[in-house]
Parts: C-alpha cells; sequence; structure tokens
C-alpha cells in the first residue's frame, strides 16, 4: 500500500506541474528540471548528482508522458498496472538512493514521509488507508 501512495504521490506532482505552467502539460524537460532542483535546493546535492536526477526525472517523465498520451489515445480509461507502477517506483526510489549520500537520503526520506502526511491530512480518509508503514 505505501508504493500505491507513492504512485498517488506522483500523480499529484504531475498534476502540480500541469497547474504551475499556467495549464498547460509541462515538457518532461521542464518536468525533470524543476524536480532535479527541487532536490539541489533541499539536499544540496552537487553538479554529478544533480545531473544523475536529472536523467533520472527525465526518462520519468517521459514515461509519464507517453502514458498519459496512450491513455487519451485508448478513449481517455487509464490502464491502471498497480503492479507494474509499484516496481517503477520502487526502482526510482532505489536509483535515488543509490545517487545521494547517506545523510542526502536521510533528509530525503524525511521529506517524503512529511510529504506523504501533509497527502493524508489533504485527504482526510483518503490518505489514511494508503500511507501506513
Amino acid at each position: 500500500m505505501k508504493r500505491f501512495f507513492f504512485a498517488i504521490v506522483a500523480m499529484v506532482c504531475t498534476m502540480s506541474a500541469f497547474a504551475q505552467f499556467g495549464g498547460q502539460m509541462p515538457t518532461a524537460e521542464e518536468m525533470a528540471t524543476r524536480q532535479a532542483t527541487q532536490l539541489k535546493d533541499s539536499l544540496q546535492v552537487n553538479d554529478e548528482q544533480y545531473k544523475k536526477l536529472y536523467d533520472l526525472y527525465l526518462n520519468q517523465s517521459k514515461e509519464m508522458q507517453k502514458m498519459m498520451e496512450d491513455m487519451q489515445n485508448g478513449g481517455g480509461q487509464p490502464n491502471f498496472d498497480m503492479e507494474a507502477m509499484q516496481k517503477r517506483q520502487k526502482a526510482q526510489q532505489d536509483a535515488i538512493k543509490a545517487i545521494l549520500t547517506e545523510e542526502q537520503w536521510k533528509k530525503y526520506d524525511e521529506m517524503q514521509q512529511n510529504m506523504r502526511r501533509r497527502m493524508q491530512a489533504m485527504g482526510g480518509g483518503f490518505g489514511g488507508g494508503f500511507g501506513g508503514h
């Protein structure tokens, strides 16, 4: 269930990015830049780490855009494959952990936990069933 919640957070981040770009879907590059810069600012990552994070987020953003295009072309019905989404999320978390130092990872993990708590508070009962440890 924890991974499902990560998937929901990823979708919310995508919608947030959509809103931040004036209602237009940002490009994969814009989304990757925004996400990598956010971690650069909050975790003080170096240039090499930033580049790796950018590449990771760029690939993720391209996958998300392709999934959205496929959904639109398929009549608007999402093909929600929970297992595949969980595997993608786990792979992303593992990749981020490999890029960050132990100290940065701890701070990143704490940030993620805080985000989950905020999402649960905003969603009322919705988040309570999905964000548990």
